[in-house]
This record gives structure tokens, C-alpha cells and sequence, in this order.
């Protein structure tokens, strides 16, 4: 078992990236960051309808007893039904967000564990619960659990893609459409999804190490061993710079 680059491992005929744990906890960030928002979004109405009652009290003099008396009434009832509206729109967000957060932890005790099966049932479950569409890490976590624990590369690509579509300029969703097509052996599209990911993603030289495997693969040598000097390249610059930091530190 070799080491070619941080955070990947050779395993077999493809790479296992260890750091999946860590957008794990990255997601737990984002949940905190929309229970911020949902309470932004609470006091702003709740300055609104302050406003409202206030314009209601101030009625014009030349109005009739009666007249401001149903007024009132009617405004009265619609105000409170806004507020159990709104109430129990709060407590379902607030329902969701917290059963998403601990589903998360699940997973990731789970995906630790390789507890595949339960993995994939707390993954689905959250699916299920979850509203936020246009974040698909649950997506690619069940086409991870179903490449890495059940190897079912078909399910893995529907996932995959899913979650592609929804984040299209995602490095770590294309990497890994990209080499559940290779494994399918679809080398053609395989390649043309490296391509794209490589025109967003330039200076990933692990996309760019997974292309020139795939490349050896679909027995284009010269053209692998291009992809490789340019990583190689990138590499010793790299170290260079980082050399030429410490030593002026």
C-alpha cells in the first residue's frame, strides 16, 4: 500500500480518500449556519409585524366605533393565525434540522465503523427528512457507501450524478463520477468528465493523477505519462515554494 498523495491511498484498482470523515463535519457547520439564518428570518418578522400593530393603532379620528371595533377583530384573527402558521413552520424547521444533525453523527459513526447496511438506512432517512436540495453530500455519501461497502458501481453512478447535478462544479463529486465511469469501464465518459473537471480545477493533481490512470487504463501511455510529468512538475514547484517560505520566515 503506497501513499502518492496526502489524503489518498492506493486500494485495488482505485483511490480511497480518508477525508470523507471530514466533510462530515463540515456539514454540521453548514446545519449551524442555517439555524442562524432561520432565526434571522424569525426576528425579522417579528419586526414586521410590530410595525403592523403599530400602523393598526394609529386609525384616523373620523372613523366609527364600530367600524374600527371590526377592523380590529378581523386583523386580530388574521394576525394569529399568521403567528401559529408561522409558529409551527419554525417548529417543523427546527424538527428537521436537529434530526438531520444527529442522523449526520450517525453516519459518521457508521461510515467509521463500516457498518455499511446501517449506513445506507440513516443515509436514505435523511434523504427523506432533508429539504435542502440544493446540497447533494447526501447523495454522494450513498454512492459512496455503495461503491466502498456493497460495490455496486450502477447504484454508486445514479448518486453520483445526482449529487453532480445539484453541485456541478464540485471537485470531489466530479473525481468520483468520473472513476465510477472508469470502473464501469465507460472510458469515454470517464475521460470527458476528468477534462471538465480539469478546466475548473487545474491545480488538482489528484484529478490529475486518477486521469492519468485512467489514460494507462484506456492504453493511451504517451498521454498518461504527460499527465504524470505535469503532476511531478507541479509537485517540485510546489515543494520549492514552500522551502523558499520557511527559509525567509
Amino acid at each position: 500500500m503506497c501513499q502518492p498523495l496526502r489524503g489518498l491511498y492506493w486500494v485495488g484498482t482505485f483511490f480511497y480518500d480518508e477525508n470523507i470523515i471530514f466533510v462530515l463535519s463540515l456539514f454540521k457547520i453548514k446545519l449551524a449556519i442555517y439555524k442562524a439564518i432561520i432565526f434571522l428570518n424569525v426576528k425579522k418578522k417579528k419586526q414586521k409585524k410590530t410595525k403592523m400593530s403599530t400602523n393598526t393603532m394609529s386609525q384616523p379620528f373620523f372613523m366609527n366605533d364600530n367600524d374600527s371595533d371590526n377592523s380590529s377583530i378581523g386583523s386580530g384573527r388574521r394576525t394569529k393565525k399568521k403567528e401559529k402558521t408561522a409558529k409551527c413552520w419554525r417548529e417543523y424547521q427546527v424538527i428537521t434540522l436537529t434530526s438531520i444533525c444527529n442522523g449526520s453523527i450517525e453516519l459518521e459513526e457508521e461510515i467509521q465503523a463500516q457498518k455499511w447496511k446501517n449506513a445506507l438506512t440513516t443515509c436514505h432517512q435523511i434523504l427523506e427528512r432533508t429539504t435542502f436540495s440544493f446540497d447533494g453530500i447526501y447523495h454522494f455519501y450513498c454512492g459512496f457507501i455503495q461503491e466502498k461497502g456493497f460495490r455496486n458501481f450502477d447504484r454508486a453512478e445514479k448518486h453520483y450524478k445526482i449529487a453532480l447535478q445539484i453541485e456541478n462544479k464540485n471537485e470531489r463529486y466530479i473525481r468520483y463520477y468520473a472513476r465510477i465511469a472508469r470502473r464501469l469501464q465507460r472510458y469515454d465518459d470517464s475521460e470527458q468528465m476528468y477534462l471538465y473537471g480539469l478546466s475548473i480545477h487545474s491545480n488538482n493533481q489528484c484529478m490529475r493523477y486518477e486521469y492519468a490512470y485512467l489514460l494507462w487504463m484506456a492504453q493511451k501511455y504517451q498521454a498518461s505519462l504527460e499527465q504524470l510529468k505535469t503532476c511531478l512538475e507541479y509537485n517540485q514547484s510546489r515543494n520549492i515554494d514552500e522551502r523558499f517560505f520557511f527559509f525567509f520566515k
